[in-house]
């Protein structure tokens, strides 16, 4: 039988330094894989967190629109008691507007009511038409003295003497035909 050859110095050596060479590497081997797991850890820790952000978004999200509905809803109310305001004023200004109207037929008819008692006398047919043709004038617009009384007393007492004047002339161009 073949006898084994005797190990040499260097044969030791070598073997010592790959046994330290192998335990060096188990040791670096351990802290690689130490450090690994506290990574795998931190990285957990980490997602853990951003889910916690994530949810915390998604709630402020979802709160956010729930005041965003809200907030849509009050803003219809304003639009909507905007609208009443704005048609409020609107019906003001055309109240203003027909009371001029108004104002300013009363000034018209007064002055054409001058003028046909100028002629009256010497042509009382032809006052009696014209006459006739205010008074038509005054049913189709329907001036009344009612139309005043938000205004002032002498607005509408002036209508009323308007009208009155009207019916007399009449009264007074029938009488003398």
């Amino acid at each position: 039988m073949a006898r084994r050859p005797k190990a040499s110095v260097l044969d030791l050596v070598d073997t010592a330094s790959n046994v330290g060479l192998n335990a060096a590497q188990l040791r670096r081997q351990a802290k690689l894989s130490r450090e690994l797991e506290d990574v795998r850890r931190q990285h957990e820790i980490g997602t853990q967190v951003t889910l916690q952000a994530i949810g915390g978004l998604y709630d402020l999200h979802l709160a956010n629109g729930h005041k965003l509905t809200e907030l849509a809803s009050k803003l219809d109310v304003l639009s909507n008691i905007s609208w009443k305001i704005n048609s409020y004023f609107d019906r003001q200004e055309q109240r203003q507007e027909f009371i001029g109207i108004m104002r300013f037929y009363i000034h018209s008819t007064n002055r054409s009511l001058d003028e046909i008692d100028g002629y009256s006398e010497d042509y009382p047919e032809y006052a009696l038409l014209e006459v006739n043709k205010i008074l038509k004038f005054i049913k189709e617009k329907d001036v009344r003295v009612e139309h005043f009384q938000q205004v002032s007393v002498d607005e509408m007492r002036y209508a009323q003497e308007l009208l009155d004047r009207v019916y007399e002339t009449k009264k007074s161009l029938l009488e003398r035909m």
